[in-house]
């Protein structure tokens, strides 16, 4: 087994759009009371909840409350337009976003089966590891994949940091990692931000 080695990551470069001009304290407010951002964050942490309580009426009871106060605290908590990039304004695209729920349902069953397979194999063909997995995603679209890595099963998002994850997989980092990038070209597409084409992986460590 490899002695750990300091979480590392490389850069994807990318073009970002410029800003032409510095909103005044009235577009700030009305950021912060867009009822479209507060029901995009409300959905999200609705469909979190609902997947990890596995739909069980009695959870909404503290689930619901708990949901609503999430989505007011992120939309407080977030960055004004004057601080954040274009990631963190990027707005969810709803046509898009059933197709990612049929991609996630889909994506969650072949991963259980085939980590249902493994375990039951008599060999135990398991192969725990720990890999960075850089991205260039923030805010909303980075929590999103972090949140959806950690519900798939056999991935597991360990720890943040500037421009890459530490992932946790069951399987070969070199295939995890290519899971992991139609993942967030998934999230990419629900987002509308331009596609990944190959993932760039530091050195697996076990």
């Amino acid at each position: 087994m490899r002695s750990s080695s300091p979480l590392q990551c490389r850069n994807r470069i990318t073009v970002m759009p410029s800003v032409s001009h510095r909103p005044s304290a009235s577009q700030t407010r009305r950021k912060r009371s867009d009822p479209f951002a507060f029901l995009l964050r409300l959905l999200l942490a609705l469909l979190f909840w609902s997947l990890l309580s596995e739909g069980a009426l009695s959870a909404w009871l503290l689930g619901l409350p708990a949901c609503l106060l999430a989505a007011w605290l992120s939309l407080r908590l977030s960055p004004t337009p004057e601080t954040a990039d274009p990631m963190q304004s990027a707005r969810l695209c709803l046509f898009a976003l059933p197709s990612f729920l049929l991609y996630f349902v889909q994506a969650s069953c072949v991963a259980g089966l085939d980590i249902a397979r493994r375990t039951l194999d008599p060999k135990l063909p398991l192969h725990p590891s720990v890999f960075t997995y850089p991205t260039e995603l923030s805010g909303l679209p980075l929590w999103c994949l972090m949140g959806v890595i950690s519900l798939l099963p056999g991935t597991l998002s360990l720890n943040w940091q500037p421009n890459c994850l530490e992932i946790h997989c069951l399987d070969q980092p070199d295939k995890a990692a290519a899971e992991l990038v139609q993942v967030e070209n998934r999230i990419r597409r629900l987002f509308t931000l331009p596609l990944l084409q190959l993932p760039l992986l530091d050195r697996s460590r076990s």
